[in-house]
């Protein structure tokens, strides 16, 4: 479909990533707006945001902190024509939640916001609790490590209600390790659920290189891409280099002399 309205004239690509869940082997899909930008510092970088580099970090500063109404309605586009393009007719999702905050029994109420908003639109039911917050953690963006980052909220969330066969989509902020995605995906997966999607803002940028472009024009619905696309990308010297490599397995073997 072709982009209409406010979002129009920088809407380009959506992108996905796949990292396999270490105890079921499957991937826990993340689809992303875009990426934060590379650089860091001040009161954004405190806060776990990254400045103005580029649109996504500019608009998801102006959304997140400030609670900018015409931020929340970009990503509430962007995330429809995200839904759109991929999931309808294809993934019908059953419930909308959002990535509690780090502390117990807590939301951030600007994502609450988007997280509303965005199921509104869609025709799905929003349950602001369907992830809970059973403690209070550090926040991620003060643990630099990657496992360290898993193990501070290893069992920190529980899952609200009956999910069992019910597809869910989960809304955050950003997506930077994939901790909390990991450690949900889990939990909705232990409770029963079938479709487990995450929808973010922006991605984390060290992973960018591993990730999926995904072009609007290409018309590849979304469980093909969640089941048969293998995160983290190879890159397309390796894919050539592959090819080359099962040409030449293939050509008949000359007989021994």
């Amino acid at each position: 479909m072709t982009p209409t309205g406010t979002v129009q004239s920088d809407y380009k690509y959506s992108f996905y990533r796949g990292e396999k869940c270490k105890h079921c082997g499957l991937a826990v899909p993340v689809f992303g707006l875009g990426y934060l930008a590379e650089s860091g510092g001040g009161e954004f970088e405190e806060k776990g945001l990254r400045p103005t580099d580029n649109v996504t970090s500019k608009k998801l500063n102006k959304f997140y902190l400030d609670g900018d109404k015409e931020a929340l309605n970009y990503f509430v586009e962007r995330f429809v024509l995200l839904y759109e393009e991929r999931f309808k007719g294809d993934i019908n999702f059953d419930y909308v939640g959002i990535v509690p905050s780090h502390k117990k029994g807590d939301y951030n109420q600007n994502l609450a916001k988007l997280g509303r908003a965005l199921a509104e639109r869609l025709g799905i039911t929003f349950k602001l609790n369907l992830i809970e917050r059973t403690r209070t953690t550090q926040e991620q963006h003060k643990i630099n490590n990657k496992s360290d980052r898993i193990a501070n909220v290893k069992d920190s969330m529980k899952v609200n209600g009956d999910v069992k066969d019910k597809n869910i989509l989960i809304v955050d902020n950003t997506v930077v390790t994939g901790a909390h995605a990991l450690e949900i995906f889990e939990k909705l997966r232990d409770a029963g659920a079938k479709w487990i999607v995450f929808f973010c803002i922006a991605l984390g940028n060290k992973a960018k290189k591993d990730d999926f472009d995904l072009n609007p024009s290409a018309n590849i619905k979304a469980s093909e891409i969640i089941t048969k696309w293998n995160w983290p990308k190879v890159d397309q010297q390796a894919r050539l280099l592959h090819k080359a490599e099962q040409k030449h397995e293939d050509l008949p073997k000359a007989n021994p002399v």
